[in-house]
């Protein structure tokens, strides 16, 4: 850590070594961000999980809704969002979304009215492989998900995951949209202020997304 610092790689970070019995060790070397007098990090800054957030969130929840029996693993997508029916992705599995393996491609998102365009232009995508067929790590499969929580839950993804993982589980930093009262606390990435999501698709859907925010 401190030779990145040193060597200008990064303006700081935090490390937390544990195992299954817990934390053994952390430190933190650096500052918020590069600017000489930023205030120093600290064992309990907060960061954008950026892409975890499929796994910390998204997944989880997904999991959730599969544990009660809502959804199953092999429901089409479909059955879940009928701007897919008689398209080439009519097919596409709850699985397939999860595993990376559903044939879709990522897509830029605009302005506005970022999901609904998601979902549309994903359902229009042709030739794609066939699901199931090949891997393909791509951001629409955990957009997707995001937006089938909402639909089987009636809960957007930021409050269900608030209710069901992170409260229960004590975790009550991890969040989307940090309220601006604590932005002064928060890392940057890549240049944004602190709490603003760097991943642009993300911004687009006000910050909360199945892929990361």
């Amino acid at each position: 850590l401190e030779r990145a610092v040193s060597s200008h790689l990064i303006a700081g970070g935090v490390v937390a070594i544990g195992d299954h019995e817990g934390i053994l060790f952390t430190t933190a070397r650096g500052r918020l961000n590069g600017n000489p007098g930023a205030p120093l990090l600290n064992e309990s800054t907060v960061f954008d999980l950026a892409s975890l957030t499929k796994v910390i969130a998204t997944a989880p929840a997904v999991m959730k809704l599969l544990d009660e029996e809502r959804i199953s693993l092999l429901d089409p997508l479909s059955r879940w969002f009928p701007e897919f029916k008689g398209s080439e992705g009519e097919e596409i599995t709850v699985l397939n979304l999860l595993t990376h393996t559903s044939g879709l491609a990522d897509i830029e998102l605009p302005p506005g009215q970022a999901m609904k365009e998601a979902i549309l232009k994903a359902a229009a995508q042709k030739n794609r492989p066939r699901p199931g067929s090949c891997f393909h790590y791509a951001d629409i499969n955990f957009i997707l998900l995001g937006e089938l929580v909402q639909r089987v839950s009636g809960r957007s993804l930021d409050n269900y995951c608030h209710d069901e993982l992170f409260a229960p589980l004590g975790a009550n930093e991890t969040r989307f949209l940090p309220p601006q009262s604590i932005a002064d606390t928060i890392a940057p990435t890549l240049g944004y202020p602190g709490g603003i999501v760097q991943v642009t698709n993300a911004r687009r859907v006000v910050g909360v997304a199945g892929h990361a925010g």
